[in-house]
Parts: C-alpha cells; sequence; structure tokens
C-alpha cells in the first residue's frame, strides 16, 4: 500500500493512500461552499516510506495487499 502527504502551498493538508479520490471530496467539500475546485497541480504529493513495528499480525497483512 501507497500512502502520500498532500501539501499546498507547503502547509500540510492531509495523509492519504489515494491522492485522486481526497482531491474529488476535497473539491467538492469547496464547491458546497462556494468556493472553485482545485487541480492535482495545486498540490505537492509526497509517498511515504512507512516503517512500522509492533503489530506482527499486521504489518504481514499489509505486505500481503501491497502484493
Amino acid at each position: 500500500m501507497k500512502i502520500y502527504n498532500v501539501f499546498y502551498e507547503g502547509h500540510y493538508e492531509c495523509t492519504t493512500n489515494n491522492f485522486k479520490k481526497w482531491l474529488k471530496e476535497h473539491n467538492a467539500r469547496r464547491i458546497s461552499e462556494g468556493n472553485e475546485k482545485e487541480d492535482a497541480d495545486d498540490f505537492d504529493v509526497e509517498e511515504l516510506n512507512l516503517i512500522l513495528y509492533g503489530d506482527k499480525k499486521w504489518a504481514e497483512n499489509i505486505s500481503t495487499k501491497a502484493k
């Protein structure tokens, strides 16, 4: 599974595993508030290098899904 941090003009917006879905929901919220939608190019999206320790069952489940 890939995880991404999303930034707008250098400010943290969110962490998500699906940037396109997040952007669709983000824009729906903006439009409902009377604002214009934003484009994917307006954001900096960085993939995380996530390292988790502790719950072996959870870690095995994640690595199985990633294949």
